[in-house]
Formats: C-alpha cells, sequence, structure tokens
C-alpha cells in the first residue's frame, strides 16, 4: 500500500515539474530581437483547444470602442477586444496584474509609476508600449470625447497626468493623494497609439461597427471576425497574440470562435438554449430556469441579489442642445422631472410585488438600493417603498400638485397649472421592460398621471438617452451598476455622460449632487476603509432621498450553459457570464 502511494506520489511530482517547467521555458519565451516576453499566467483549471461557441444577444451592438461603450451589449463585445491595466476578479473581490505587472507608490499617495507588461503583443503583432497607454488616457480624458471612463481620471476636479518615463514604464500624478488606486487602475482599458492616430480626424469611427476589421486592433482575447446584418451574427475569433497563459504555459484563449446570434427578445434566447442552438444564455425567466435544472447535460446558475437591477428615472437634463440652441426638456417638464417630490410620489405608484410575482415568480429581493445587499459593509437596509394608490396621492397633493376628477378620468395637474403626462421610455422586444412598463401605465394613470409607453429599437433607445436625450422617462434594466462600489463613479459623477438622469452637468445646482460628487472622490483619496463604507452609505442614502434612479426591482439572475463548457464562473458581480471566457473549454473537443 505504501509503495503504491509512493510512485503515485512520485508520478505526481513528475507531472508537476514537467508541466511547471513547460510554462517557465514559455515564460521565458524570447522575440526574435531577444527580449523577454512577460506573459500573465491564470491560475484557471487546465483545458484544451475547443472549437466554437455559440451564444447570443438582444442587438447588435452600437460600438466595438470599450472607451465609449455604454450599453450591455457594446459592453459585453468590446471587453473582448481590449483589457485593462489591473483585472477586477468578481469572484475574489481582488485586484489581479493585467496589462501592467505592478507599480510603486511614491511622494505621499500622489505620484505612481506603473510597470507595463514588456514585449506582449496587439493582435497586429504590434507591441505594446507606454504610447499606447498615453495615447488612450489622453482621448478617455477630452471633455468633446465623452468618455464614461473619464470621470474616474479625475480627483476633486483635477485630471491625472500620464507622463511616459521610458518604453514601458508610466508615471501617473495626482494634486490629491490617492490610496485606492487600484479600482481606477482596473477601469482604463487600451487601445493601440497607432489606430487612435488613424481616426484622429474621424473618432466616431474609431472601432465602429463599420470599421474594417483590420483596424479593430485588439490586445485582449479575442478580435471582431464578422458583423453580419444578413445573417444576424457577430463573431469573435481568438487573439493569437493574447497573452495569457494556462499552467501549462498554452495559449488563452482556448475557444477559437464565439458566434452571438442577434435574437431580439429574451425568451427567443431561451428558445434557442432550449433547442441547444446556443451554448450559453444569460437572463433566463426564473419560470424557464426551474425547468431546464432538471434537463441533464443543462447547467444553471442562480445568482441572487444580482449586480443588476430594473430602474425608473426622469429627464432632468438642463442643459442647451448645441444644434438648436434650445433646452433638451422643455421648462414646464423640467419642473416637473426635477422635483422631488413628484419622483418620491410616483414611487408610491410602484407595485413591486406585483411585478415579483406576475413577471419573476417572487425571486427577487425587495431592498431599495442602488447596490446590492450582498455588499455588506456598503449596503444601507430600506425595504422598497410600499405601494399605495392613496398614499402616493395624498403625497403629491400635499405638495402643490392636485387632482381633478370631474370629467371622470383623474387628471394630476402640477403648480404651473399642467396636466402631468409621461411617455415612458422602454427597449422594443425585451419581455421584462415592456411587462413592467404596461403596469406603470395603468397604475400612473389610474391617478391622474397620463403614461404612455413608448416602445423603441435598441439603437433609438440608447441614442435617446445618451445623444439626443430626448425622452420623459426611461425604464430598462442595468445589469452592472452594482458590482462594486468603486465602479459606479460614471453613474453617480455629475459630469459623466452615463451620469443618466442628467448627463455632464455643466453647473450643478443640487446641493445633493455636489454633495454626491464629493463623496465619490473621497472613495478613491481617503486611506480610511470605514470613511469609504460611510462615504458609499451617505451616497446610497441621499439617493434614497432623492430618487434621482428609482430601484423598481432587483433581480436574480439566472444563467444557463451546456454541461460541457467548462470554467464558467459566477456570482452576484458578474452580470456579464463572459468576464473570463479565454479560459472556457469545451469537454469532449
Amino acid at each position: 500500500m505504501r509503495r503504491n502511494l509512493f510512485l503515485i506520489l512520485l508520478i505526481f511530482s513528475i507531472l508537476t515539474f514537467l508541466s511547471c517547467n513547460k510554462v517557465e521555458k514559455k515564460v521565458q519565451k524570447f522575440t526574435k530581437t531577444g527580449k523577454k516576453i512577460e506573459y500573465k499566467i491564470s491560475n484557471c483549471e487546465v483545458g484544451y483547444p475547443s472549437s466554437v461557441l455559440n451564444s447570443a444577444v438582444e442587438y447588435f451592438p452600437i460600438t466595438f470602442n470599450p472607451l465609449k461603450a455604454m450599453d450591455p451589449v457594446s459592453k459585453k463585445l468590446s471587453s473582448k477586444l481590449t483589457f485593462t491595466l489591473l483585472m477586477y476578479n468578481p469572484i475574489t473581490n481582488s485586484y489581479e496584474n493585467g496589462l501592467i505587472t505592478g507599480y510603486t507608490v511614491m511622494e505621499k499617495n500622489k505620484v505612481f509609476v506603473l510597470n507595463l507588461r514588456k514585449n506582449i503583443k496587439f493582435s497586429n503583432g504590434d507591441i505594446f508600449t507606454s504610447d499606447d497607454l498615453i495615447a488612450t488616457v489622453n482621448l478617455i480624458l477630452r471633455k468633446d470625447y465623452h468618455s464614461p471612463i473619464r470621470p474616474y481620471l479625475i480627483i476633486k476636479g483635477s485630471p491625472l497626468l500620464f507622463e511616459k518615463i521610458n518604453k514601458f514604464d508610466v508615471k501617473i500624478t495626482s494634486k490629491y493623494p490617492i490610496y485606492n488606486i487600484k479600482p481606477i487602475l482596473s477601469l482604463i482599458p487600451i487601445l493601440p497609439a497607432s489606430i487612435i492616430r488613424k481616426y484622429s480626424g474621424n473618432l466616431d469611427k474609431l472601432y465602429a461597427v463599420d470599421t474594417p476589421l483590420n483596424d479593430m486592433v485588439s490586445i485582449g482575447p479575442y478580435k471582431v471576425a464578422e458583423v453580419s446584418k444578413s445573417k444576424k451574427q457577430v463573431i469573435l475569433e481568438k487573439n493569437d497574440n493574447f497573452w495569457i497563459l494556462d499552467k501549462t504555459g498554452a495559449n488563452l484563449p482556448y475557444i477559437q470562435k464565439i458566434v452571438f446570434t442577434v435574437v431580439g427578445q429574451v425568451p427567443d434566447m431561451t428558445s434557442l438554449f432550449k433547442r441547444g442552438e446556443i451554448d450559453v444564455v444569460e437572463n433566463l425567466l426564473p419560470d424557464d430556469a426551474k425547468r431546464l435544472k432538471e434537463v441533464k447535460g443543462i447547467n444553471i446558475y442562480e445568482e441572487r441579489d444580482s449586480a443588476g437591477g430594473w430602474f425608473l428615472w426622469f429627464n432632468c437634463n438642463r442643459n442647451i442642445d448645441p444644434q438648436s440652441n434650445e433646452a433638451y426638456v422643455p421648462s414646464y417638464k423640467l419642473a416637473w422631472f426635477t422635483d422631488k417630490n413628484l419622483r418620491k410620489g410616483i414611487d408610491f405608484l410602484i407595485n413591486r410585488k406585483d411585478i415579483n410575482s406576475s413577471i419573476f415568480s417572487n425571486e427577487c429581493s425587495l431592498y431599495e438600493n442602488i447596490i446590492s445587499k450582498l455588499e455588506m459593509d456598503f449596503f444601507t437596509t430600506k425595504i422598497f417603498t410600499n405601494f399605495s394608490k392613496s398614499a402616493g396621492l395624498n403625497f403629491l397633493t400635499s405638495h402643490s400638485y392636485k387632482i381633478d376628477r370631474s370629467k371622470g378620468t383623474p387628471i394630476l395637474f402640477s403648480s404651473n397649472k399642467n396636466p402631468v403626462s409621461i411617455d415612458l421610455l422602454v427597449r422594443a422586444g425585451s419581455f421584462f421592460d415592456e411587462t413592467i412598463g404596461n403596469l406603470f401605465e395603468g397604475d400612473f394613470s389610474d391617478e391622474g398621471i397620463k403614461t404612455v409607453m413608448l416602445q423603441v429599437p435598441y439603437d433609438l433607445f440608447y441614442s435617446k438617452i445618451f445623444n439626443t436625450y430626448d425622452y420623459d422617462a426611461v425604464l430598462t434594466y442595468l445589469p452592472d451598476e452594482a458590482v462594486s462600489p468603486y465602479f459606479m463613479k460614471s453613474l453617480l459623477y455629475s459630469s459623466s455622460p452615463y451620469h443618466l438622469w442628467a448627463p455632464e452637468e455643466k453647473t450643478v445646482v443640487s446641493q445633493s449632487e455636489k454633495k454626491i460628487d464629493e463623496l465619490c472622490d473621497l472613495l478613491y483619496t481617503t486611506p480610511d476603509y470605514d470613511k469609504q463604507v460611510k462615504a458609499f452609505q451617505e451616497i446610497s442614502k441621499i439617493m434614497n432621498e432623492e430618487k434621482f434612479l428609482i430601484p423598481v426591482i432587483r433581480g436574480t439572475y439566472f444563467y444557463g450553459a451546456n454541461g460541457k463548457i467548462k470554467n464558467i464562473k459566477v456570482n452576484f458581480r458578474t452580470p456579464d457570464i463572459f468576464w473570463n471566457c479565454y479560459e472556457f473549454y469545451i469537454v469532449g473537443e
């Protein structure tokens, strides 16, 4: 028995030694110029090359540019073409080296020297250098470029200064001490300087959906192989120059090609998954997930209190349209939408229990917050506002609104003597959004707030939100707003284009918004973790009081995957099941 055990241990030791030796040789691999390539080693379960993974998305991406992506599909696909300086691991809630191998903190946390990963390549064969990082951050920091990443590179109104030291070292200088630099570094993706220069005269075409494929150069695990409207497909293929290896020294990703079919609706995705036409599906309906749990060969991943949730907000944009020189929102409507009393009154009219039972099979948690309750340190417990039409109407009438029932159909009048009416924007074809929107139409109109749901195609929906600002109110699912408190500055900071209810505020007139800006900066500039927690809790309290962004319901998220797909890792912080797709492999191939 002992002899057998000895032989097993000996064989295991030899295999481990050979595997480690192989990795070491791979890591020590030199280019023709004799320079060491600084690969990153993944600690994933070792797999093997696999051919094709099939999945689906609801619509075509609006952009492949990771510096500009704000809608869920664009975020998902563009993130596969790039990588960040540090990588946030949602499973461990920690940070790993990405495009840097480390950094040094100097001058009382005002200077940081980044050490870039040496001699790794973009998909076109170019070496990644300091020039690429500098070109990328300079573009992000341009006010006229409207990148949602920009707020993270500005501390207390002062932009961070990035300077090249040499080919593989960059210095960051901040006017103020930064004690929490890791989240910031994990949010900076990289594009090649050569491509940024090429499109400098027409930045709208930089990684646009119709940009020539050769110009969508990738430093991420995949590159774009095909975008076909006729086939309703987006195909990503392996970047052969990807710089992450597994523990045996094999190049990742394992899967050579990912095919995304554009389907239009969540139920259509589920149908494709049931028929075995796609291998991975996100956002399964709860009832479908329960049935599929019993199907052999399928894995269902259930994450309660997930990062995502449904939110309602009103257009509080005070800016002037430079094209028409008119206000984006007419003054009489702006008076409604910027009145927190209207927002708080409407909050009473949201029947969350009915939404939960009729649409989500009572699978959702009824906690009112912008962050998941599983972020226990930062979460401030508050049960959702209880649905009550009478309480909502009493609240509104006690704050200068009047109800007129003389003509049979109730009409709510504001203090400016206008009947309150709302066009509610939802994504056409989105089962959840349209169903909730229908409930809103009835419940709001019953109390005199004439509500009309406008179902618009995805491209027009996001154009209205992020470009033309032509809407009254929006109901939609925001998939990643609670991934981490440190990743919410783009949503909360008043100067951000992703500050949904009032993007890029030029003058912050609300004291609450000014306070939120200050508290956002405190998350990065105080060394005291308890103060960081208090700062975010204070942000949450202000948001709960002001109702800038009204939480409707926070979902239990269901993912489905063919049981042959390995290395899938999910938890409540992973709205994108593909976050580590370069580690996926398919058993049997």
